[in-house]
């Protein structure tokens, strides 16, 4: 190298030389990597295996594209060792920087392909719009950047310059090729809009270029410093003050990184239970104006209690005594048998708000005496003034409650719910017959299927059928969702696994927060009306967070949320005000459920996270996605049975509770918050049946968790009792995880190890019982890579056994999101649950759905199932077919 050279401040040959030399080595190693695993080498190498060694055909084909990879970063190291030499003072050290180079970029590559992939997989799983945003892939690729030139500069570092001088060379590589993968991630973005095989191809190629052109740069420009012994910046107070900020922000951003990858990668079983008991106590009573005609009313003290000094005196146990948490009372309460229990009814003036305080109006009440104990007595209704009820019990068992208040006279009905029949539809007895089973509830308590009442369908972005007799909203299901939150007299119980930040414009979170700081709002102007408070529980999936450089999590974004809509603590006990906020405390499985009770009376499962991507594309925040999905809400019993569910799910997670709730800093949570372990309480409102009028139709609340795998066993059930049809509207349609190696091995998801036990029900029922099958799935990002190896799969199987007209596979044209399942058009299923390996089995996430075989429900959803079917692309004209038919030697 001449003098001019080697005096000059900045090493310019040096660093485009091995920037140019580095580029064209990633990106011939790409080149390298898509000849040898996209033509018939991984696929004649593994034919000489013996084909049922299933895990010994997985190992190869993971270690196949490990050293594939790391031939390619042998490549582009090799090429910058050449450069380094040819164009630095390197060459007179007596060092080979070739083999060196080499040697440590084919590790580099060999070490970050897994985790690259692993990443890869999450991200796109929980970022469904991975494929369409702008900032998750260079997210993902710069932090894969900072991984890669962290692990090649440290190995190439120690190879050369040694120890001492290493971490010089660790520092370049990582600025150099985080900042590279930044760029890639960028051309992959581009890449996701073509669709040609070769333009993709060229818009990769171009992104490992860049990335491998600013690491090698970084590698030049650090390597000619420290060889022509000068430091590797300026020697001046202000790059000394530049050098030590940056090192700083690199230190902090790779806590953030190292934190939240730890809190990534941490696996925590959740607190979860394999039994669900209902919490219920009882039924609730109706209240209607008027007299009461054809039974006649008689008082009747009890001799189980009276009214002494003001408060209840009770006989339990053969005991007298006084509960001092009771409300008070003016006169010696009645009684009657209802069934199996004794109620006991009375007027008060008093009763206890869920935090203790008092709150004073004129009350009926009821306590139910329960397995030898009282229930705690809970509000009936309140009344126009003091009462002096009357009350008697019909041969039916009904209880009839008469008083004459302000208002003029009123009366209350009273039967308990009973359910012990069996459902009239085919569908819904096999059903019937799987949750009734006692390894999912006790034999004591009810299956709440029957006097439920199907309210509606919840759409997002908003419904698209013609003719639907639903309206839209700004913010589709998310509106129609707060409007039943916004009626809650008692409680609010929610939980949703993804909660996306604030933006500036109206969010999904914030059009629930919305709903709930008007409760709020109104509970501090009108307290009366909420004689118990309000509580509002609000949990989270505590689901992997893959952008592992940001510092708020969704705690922060729910808080922010409420905080705008004008929340400003989490309790005010004055009035009852309780704010609960908690994440599950499963990661690895998380909770994928979604869903709202509302005072045990009403609930609402869905499948859509509060995400901007539901909202449409023209909404304000400027991230809709119109990604469509769908909830169902149902008003009856049946909410009990999703309470108890609720119960499971929070009880054991991580509580949280501020003293400030609008401490607006992420990084001031620590001094304002604490965390505790949530625990499951109810105001005894709540913990009514609420039966409807009786109906022909069945509902049922179908639980998942990896210990509770009652909605699998039920969805099994009855698509093997299919007789005519299925209509499958899932986002997912595939195969075991370990099917993801079905890109090098054709033949690798045949063997029965890999199929998943949703996928032999289908199977079976399209094969030995003839049922005509049609799935619409996701095409895109890694939903519809997985989708793809599935359809393969099921295309295969079918085509051999000569059923092919009887199965329809079809990619929706829009984003989508949903799970819904109809059943021969009678019975159909809407919920969290996918059609995905992670929904089902153990381990698994947690999921949630709701079935009904109600006419009302099934047309809705078969208005909008048809709408987009008809702008579905065919899976047939994709060549998976032909696949399929070389797979098997056809």
């Amino acid at each position: 190298m001449n003098s001019s050279q080697s005096t000059s401040r900045w090493p310019t040959r040096p660093i485009l030389f091995t920037a140019l030399a580095m580029g064209a080595g990633m990106a011939a190693g790409l080149l390298l990597s898509y000849f040898l695993l996209s033509n018939q080498v991984a696929r004649s190498l593994v034919s000489v295996l013996d084909q049922q060694q299933y895990f010994l055909k997985m190992l190869f084909a993971l270690f196949f594209l490990l050293g594939i990879s790391g031939l390619g970063g042998a490549l582009a190291g090799a090429l910058a060792g050449w450069a380094i030499e040819k164009y630095s003072t390197v060459s007179a050290q007596g060092t080979s920087y070739i083999w060196r180079g080499a040697l440590s970029f084919f590790i580099a590559h060999f070490v970050i392909v897994l985790p690259a992939l692993a990443y890869a997989l999450l991200t796109s799983f929980f970022h469904p719009d991975v494929d369409v945003s702008w900032t998750r892939l260079p997210q993902m690729f710069g932090a894969l950047g900072v991984l890669y030139g962290l692990i090649g500069g440290a190995l190439f570092g120690l190879l050369t310059v040694g120890l001492r001088r290493f971490l010089w060379i660790v520092l370049a590589a990582a600025t150099g090729f985080g900042l590279g993968g930044l760029l890639l991630g960028l051309f992959i973005r581009l890449a996701a809009d073509s669709d040609a095989a070769f333009t993709r191809l060229l818009w990769a190629m171009l992104g490992m270029f860049f990335f491998g052109a600013l690491g090698g740069g970084a590698l030049g420009f650090a390597f000619s410093r420290l060889h022509d012994s000068k430091p590797l910046f300026p020697d001046s107070r202000i790059w000394r003050w530049a050098v030590n900020l940056a090192i700083a922000a690199i230190l902090f951003t790779g806590l953030v990184f190292l934190r939240n990858a730890i809190v990534l990668l941490t696996r925590v079983p959740g607190s979860l239970e394999p039994i669900l008991v209902l919490p219920t106590q009882g039924t609730a009573w109706t209240v209607s104006e008027g007299t009461p005609s054809g039974i006649g009313l008689v008082a009747e003290p009890v001799e189980q209690a009276r009214c002494e000094d003001g408060r209840v005196v009770v006989t339990q146990g053969g005991d007298e005594i006084s509960p001092r948490e009771w409300p008070g009372c003016v006169s010696d309460p009645l009684a009657a048998r209802a069934g199996d229990a004794v109620h006991m009814v009375w007027y008060s003036t008093t009763v206890e708000r869920n935090s203790g305080a008092t709150s004073t109006g004129n009350f009926l009440l009821e306590s139910i005496l329960l397995d030898g104990a009282w229930t705690y007595p809970a509000i009936i209704t309140q009344t126009g003034g003091p009462v002096q009820p009357e009350l008697s019990s019909g041969a039916n068992g009904e209880l009839l409650m008469a008083w004459n208040d302000q208002s003029g006279p009123r009366y209350a009905t009273m039967t308990p719910y009973q359910c012990d029949g069996v459902p009239e539809g085919r569908l819904a007895q096999v059903l019937y017959n799987v949750v009734r089973e006692p390894q999912w509830r006790p034999a004591s308590d009810p299956v709440t299927w029957c006097q439920n009442h199907f309210d509606r369908l919840h759409f997002t972005p908003n419904p698209k059928a013609p003719d639907t007799s639903y309206a839209s909203y700004p913010k589709g299901a998310f509106s129609s969702v707060a409007d039943l939150v916004r009626t809650a007299e008692y409680e609010v119980m929610f939980v949703t696994m993804q909660w996306d930040p604030p933006s500036g414009a109206i969010s999904p979170g914030d059009t629930l927060a919305e709903a709930i700081g008007d409760l709020y709002a109104n509970l501090q102007a009108h307290p009366e009306q909420y004689p118990r408070g309000l509580t509002v529980r609000i949990l989270l999936g505590h689901y992997p967070e893959t952008t592992l450089f940001q510092l708020a999590n969704q705690v922060d974004y729910v808080i922010t949320d409420l905080t705008a809509a004008g929340v400003d603590t989490f309790r005010k006990p004055e009035i009852g005000w309780e704010l609960q906020l908690a994440n599950f405390d499963g990661a690895w499985p998380h909770a994928h459920s979604k869903f709202v009770v509302v005072d045990g009376k009403s609930a609402v499962a869905a499948g859509f996270n509060y995400s901007y991507l539901h909202l449409p594309k023209e909404d304000p925040s400027g991230l809709g996605l119109d990604m469509t999905d769908m909830g169902i809400q149902i008003t009856g019993p049946i909410a009990q049975s999703v309470l108890a569910a609720y119960d499971d799910l929070w009880s054991g997670s991580e509580q949280v509770a501020c003293g400030r709730i609008n401490y607006r800093l992420p990084v001031l949570f620590f001094f304002f918050c604490t965390s505790f372990e949530a625990q499951a309480t109810h105001t005894p409102e709540t913990l009514r049946f609420h039966p409807q009028e009786p109906s022909p139709y069945s509902s049922f609340a179908l639980h998942h968790t990896p210990k509770h795998l009652e909605s699998d066993e039920a969805l099994l059930a009855v698509i093997l009792a299919a007789e005519d049809t299925i209509d499958l509207f899932e986002v997912n349609f595939s195969l075991e995880t370990a099917c993801v190696v079905g890109i090098l091995l054709d033949r690798f998801c045949t063997e029965e190890a890999a199929i998943p036990p949703y996928m032999e029900a289908l199977r079976t029922a399209v094969i030995d019982h003839d049922v005509k099958l049609r799935v619409m799935m996701e095409a895109t990002a890694m939903n519809g890579f997985e989708n793809r190896l599935a359809v393969r799969w099921l295309l295969g199987e079918v085509d051999a056994a000569g059923k092919l007209d009887n199965v329809d596979l079809r990619f929706n044209s829009n984003k989508m999101h949903n799970k819904g399942v109809l059943i021969d058009r009678e019975l159909l299923s809407v919920g969290s649950q996918n059609f995905h390996w992670s929904a089902w089995g153990d381990p698994s996430l947690t999921e949630y759905n709701m079935a009904t075989d109600d006419p009302r429900a099934v047309t809705d959803f078969l208005d909008e199932y048809e709408y987009w079917w008809n702008l579905a692309i065919p899976a047939q004209e994709d060549n998976w077919l032909q696949e399929a038919r070389a797979a098997r030697g056809g």
